[in-house]
């Protein structure tokens, strides 16, 4: 049997009609004395390798045989036909596994549905949902998928819709994050600067211009918290023989009241966190001088939010929940996730300290516009829109 090796060269020059140059190692007894090839192989084609039995042995494959050592090509033409061999012989199962345990592995892991907080055991209707389109330095960061809570907030709960759907034109589209605070676990986002574009500076969102509603709310909330710990206490002091039935009284108390106590939570900020300082001033007023009591900075307008990254406990005296990230929703921590990761503007510690208190303390509008940049990401992060969830 004949193997003939031919080169890219002489392939080309056969195509063209020109003699082609042939090189040839002849194994077994089709080859004359010497190891030339004969007359009749210089004319016949080359002999194609066939799974029959070669003539070195009767019983043993061609796939067998191996090449001189002289003749390397006939070793990595039997390695890469052994890899062939062996890639098909691999188990479709066990395939099939391999491909379950990358994508397991490059999944992220999604946060589970189950919820055995107060929010959840409350009822089990469907409640209204909102979502909210974020950018960071104007590329897409993702969405925020909200599930509000009109059973404990409702008026609350409706502003926010309204502002997430741009009610009257007025909403959250375009509104800056303008606040992390990892150590105290909450994001901010800044709202609305205005809350009416019409003529009549009505505003068509729910509670209006004002913040009394929500501040009802809110101290509906506070009065909740106040009465399950209460409850929680007088259910400690009992006996071993009534704690039983004194657990399932308090169960009934304490389902609806919430605090910033995990992660998710969605909340409007209501009140200030401190009094601002009051700075008082002498004006002319129609040839009399008249002082003036101001106070630097705005007030909330009921349009700032916060999102919780852990228990906040600082939030339950000025914001009022209305709101949840969507349970099982992993797109929208993730979102959170890279907001809270973004760098801010941290404080200067140092002697450049007690001037800024003293400052603060005596109403100075340069240390309130100050304190208001700290903890300010100083990428541009904003809401490019939002909606009703369907």
């Amino acid at each position: 049997m004949q193997l003939h090796a031919y080169s890219s060269r002489a392939l080309s020059q056969q195509r063209r009609g020109a003699p082609a140059r042939r090189r040839s190692r002849s194994i077994g007894s089709s080859s004359s004395a010497g190891g030339r090839p004969t007359p009749d192989s210089r004319t016949a084609p080359p002999a194609r390798a066939t799974p029959a039995t070669c003539a070195k042995s009767e019983s043993r494959p061609c796939d067998d045989l191996e090449a001189p050592a002289a003749e390397p090509h006939y070793r990595s033409g039997r390695r890469l036909a052994l890899c062939f061999g062996a890639a098909a012989l691999v188990s479709p199962a066990l395939q099939g596994a391999a491909r379950a345990e990358t994508a397991e592995t490059a999944a992220p892991p999604s946060p589970s549905a189950a919820d055995t907080s107060p929010i959840s055991a409350t009822t089990n209707q469907p409640r209204p949902r909102v979502y909210l389109d974020v950018r960071v330095d104007g590329e897409p960061a993702g969405r925020i998928e909200i599930e509000l809570l009109p059973e404990f907030a409702p008026v609350g709960a409706a502003r926010f819709a309204d502002l997430a759907e741009e009610k009257g034109g007025v909403g959250y589209k375009q509104s800056k994050w303008d606040g992390i605070f990892l150590e105290r676990g909450y994001v901010r986002c800044a709202g609305a600067q205005s809350l009416s574009y019409s003529a009549d500076g009505m505003s068509a969102i729910a509670g209006g211009g004002s913040t009394l509603d929500l501040e009802r709310e809110l101290d509906e909330q506070e009065r909740r918290r106040a009465e399950a710990t209460a409850a929680g206490a007088g259910t400690a002091e009992m006996g071993a023989g009534a704690a039983g039935a004194g657990a399932a009284g308090s169960a009934g108390v304490a389902a609806p009241a919430l605090a910033h106590d995990r992660a998710g939570l969605v909340s409007l900020v209501v009140l200030e966190a401190q009094v601002r300082p009051v700075k008082e001033r002498l004006v002319a007023v129609g040839g009399k001088l008249v002082t003036l009591a101001s106070q630097a900075g705005e007030a909330p307008n009921g349009s700032a939010f916060c999102v919780t990254l852990g228990p906040a406990p600082a939030l339950d005296r000025t914001n009022l929940i209305v709101g949840r990230l969507v349970p099982g929703s992993a797109g929208s921590a993730a979102v959170v996730a890279a907001l809270a990761a973004l760098p801010v503007n941290m404080p200067r510690e140092g002697i450049s300290k007690p001037f800024f208190e003293a400052g603060k303390a005596m109403g100075d509008s340069r240390a309130i516009v100050a304190e208001n940049r700290f903890f300010r990401p100083l990428r541009r992060a904003i809401i490019s829109g939002g909606g009703e969830l369907q």
